[in-house]
């Protein structure tokens, strides 16, 4: 059978003509070729198998197959042969054949949607690579192309990793895009890891079966129990298949048998001559010779016949009962059974469907019904809407940008469905004056505040619109709490208030990795680019130590985003390693650097204080005031607010306040 797809399912043609492109579109911006082909065919669906991957303001362009474009097939030939000549296509890719009068005509050579689809998938992985910390990389672009590098980081909001990078002269970490990178080899994963992971899943897997009454768990073990049983009348039904399928021909034996027992009587009657020749006369030994070798040829042959006739005979002539017709009885009832079997392997299919289903139903209600608390890092947050594709230079009637705020408003929309019942917290970041006095370099790699807010005082300037001003003087008109304290960063007070809630079951919803190290059996991260939430089990199967040895790990591996360096060398394996041995970074300089090469003991030596530096400048403090802002529900005043800033406030209202 062949499956239909997805455009023969809405009436499309799977058919897509092939255009060769001619030189002039060699290295051409796709927008373009596109332009001239829709000029001549306006209502066409035209596909180039191309990426394009946007790196700040310049558009990475990479060709996966150079030369050919494909368009649907929806219009006769010969409005296809008119693109032939046009500014970017040479000719239509084409074959000979008879038409309906006989004569040889020219004829359209199509690929299908199988094809496309291959492409659309092959540019997918060319574009994401899968590549993770710890991999070898080569550089494909820019200033270190064609040198290999480490990546020690994700940023998965950017779309970009942070690379080791060793050249002769000197070492260094840079942040570069994905699609500059080119996979050479994958990092090795430990197999404590692995052991770790088949654990982890066997347990989500029958944890909503432990969860279950006793009830459904006996009939599901009396299924299991039946599928047992026929899986061992399936063993026991292979050698009577075999037998029956010999017996089911009807040979009649008997003439076998006797010629066989002819063959052993003239073998030994040959022997028996051979050996009563006289040696001294050679004729007659030369003789019984060759008919000694002709009877070797012909055991040969009988051997394959050797084990057949023995079986059948010693069945007819001891085991009569065993007849052909009970034998027969038997396959039929083993036929039976495996026809149940079969039926039996799809309800156990359906059974483990099932209880994929059973999982995630678990797992949403878990995270549903048993969260207290949602506190979110807001400037963290505003940020990467401001800065996300779409929403970069999305401005209202007024010119003003509101990227951040439909960004912010579209994501507490979604996390209040998400999470539905927990009190949600905006905190929003203060002064990072405490760390920078501590580091001068600390976050001096950060974008600026001006991404989402003036940084000088108001001015008639459309662009200078405060996106955060606007944020905090509108959230408490939409029931969001929020918290800030002046002189410190948002990750501190976060941490403060996951303290004065202690036993609450919280989630942290931010991309900082320093976030990790509150992670505890109440407290849970959940990041929202890669939509993944971390337990302790998810964090120590991630980077190999538990969230209370995070700042010790990522004090050695230093954090490109906050521009802080680590021990050159010393990645995502090496570090947990050390923890793993000497506990943390007082256990390891207090060690005597056993196990480490001569490079590693200097780099370690020479980092040493910058690594204690990165212990005190990582760690989250949490006993500091703050100031708490409480909601003011006011569902017209904020719906007014929402509309000057023309974002559509029927959805944001409806999760924020509940509703239709």
């Amino acid at each position: 059978m062949r499956y239909q797809t997805e455009a023969q399912l809405s009436g499309k043609s799977p058919e897509w003509v092939v255009l060769e492109l001619s030189p002039k579109a060699d290295g051409e911006d796709p927008d373009n070729i596109l332009a001239s082909i829709h000029h001549h065919i306006k209502d066409a669906e035209v596909y180039l198998p191309v990426s394009v991957t946007r790196v700040g303001g310049d558009r990475v362009i990479n060709y996966l197959v150079e030369g050919y474009a494909f368009v649907r097939r929806e219009h006769t030939d010969d409005r296809y042969f008119r693109l032939e000549g046009s500014r970017y296509v040479q000719s239509i890719i084409s074959h000979v054949g008879r038409g309906l009068n006989g004569r040889l005509v020219r004829q359209i050579a199509c690929a299908h949607d199988t094809d496309i689809d291959r492409f659309r998938r092959q540019i997918h992985v060319e574009e994401n690579q899968g590549i993770g910390v710890g991999d070898i990389i080569v550089v494909t672009s820019g200033p270190y192309r064609q040198i290999q590098a480490t990546v020690i980081e994700d940023i998965p909001e950017k779309e970009e990793v942070s690379v080791h990078i060793k050249l002769r002269s000197k070492e260094d970490i840079v942040t570069l895009p994905r699609s500059f990178l080119q996979l050479v080899q994958r990092a090795a994963k430990s197999p404590y890891l692995d052991r770790a992971e088949v654990l982890r899943e066997w347990f989500t897997a029958v944890k909503p079966f432990l969860l279950g009454d006793d009830r459904r768990m006996m009939k599901i073990r009396k299924v299991e129990g039946k599928f047992e049983a026929l899986d061992f009348w399936d063993t026991r039904r292979q050698p009577y298949r075999s037998y029956f399928d010999a017996l089911r021909s009807k040979p009649d034996i008997t003439p076998i048998a006797e010629k066989y027992r002819t063959f052993n009587r003239l073998n030994t009657v040959a022997l028996a001559r051979l050996v009563s020749t006289p040696a001294m006369n050679p004729i007659p030994l030369r003789e019984h010779g060759d008919a000694l070798a002709r009877l070797v040829r012909g055991e040969a042959q009988w051997k394959s016949y050797h084990l057949l006739v023995e079986c059948l005979w010693d069945v007819r002539s001891r085991a009569s009962f065993l007849t052909l017709g009970s034998i027969q009885v038997r396959f039929v009832t083993l036929e039976y059974i495996e026809e149940a079997i079969e039926r039996w392997g799809a309800m156990k299919g359906e059974l483990v469907a099932m209880q994929g289903e059973l999982k995630a139903i678990e797992l949403s209600m878990s995270e549903s019904t048993s969260t207290d608390f949602l506190f979110v890092d807001g400037l963290n947050l505003a940020i990467r809407c401001a800065m996300a594709p779409g929403l970069a230079n999305l401005t209202d009637k007024k010119g003003r940008h509101t990227g951040a705020v439909l960004g912010v408003l579209r994501s507490l929309a979604g996390f209040s469905k998400r999470f539905p019942g927990a009190q949600l917290v905006v905190v929003w970041d203060g002064s990072s004056q405490r760390r920078k006095s501590m580091f001068a370099a600390y976050k001096a790699n950060r974008p600026q505040r001006g991404v989402i807010a003036p940084d000088g005082p108001e001015s008639n300037d459309p662009a200078a619109f405060d996106q955060v001003r606007w944020l905090k003087d509108t959230l408490p008109l939409l029931g969001v709490e929020q918290a800030w304290n002046p002189q410190e960063e948002a990750d501190d007070i976060i941490a403060t208030l996951v303290r004065q809630n202690a036993g609450k079951r919280c989630v942290i919803i931010s991309t900082d990795r320093d976030m990790l190290q509150l992670v505890s059996d109440t407290v849970r991260v959940y990041i929202p680019g890669k939509d993944k939430t971390f337990d302790i089990a998810a964090v120590q199967a991630e980077y190999g130590v538990e969230p209370s040895r995070m700042v010790d790990l990522r004090s050695f591996c230093g954090d490109s985003s906050d521009n802080i360096p680590g021990v050159p060398g010393f990645g995502p394996k090496t570090a947990p390693r050390l923890l793993r041995l000497f506990g943390s970074v007082e256990g390891v300089y207090a060690s005597t650097f056993s196990g480490m090469t001569p490079v590693q003991y200097q780099n370690l030596r020479a980092a040493e204080k910058q690594v204690r530096l990165n212990v005190r400048l990582m760690s989250l403090h949490n006993d500091f005031h703050m100031e708490v802002l409480c909601p003011d529900p006011d569902r017209a005043v904020a719906e007014a607010r929402l509309n000057d800033v023309n974002v559509q406030s029927a959805p944001i209202l409806s999760a924020l306040f509940g509703g239709d």
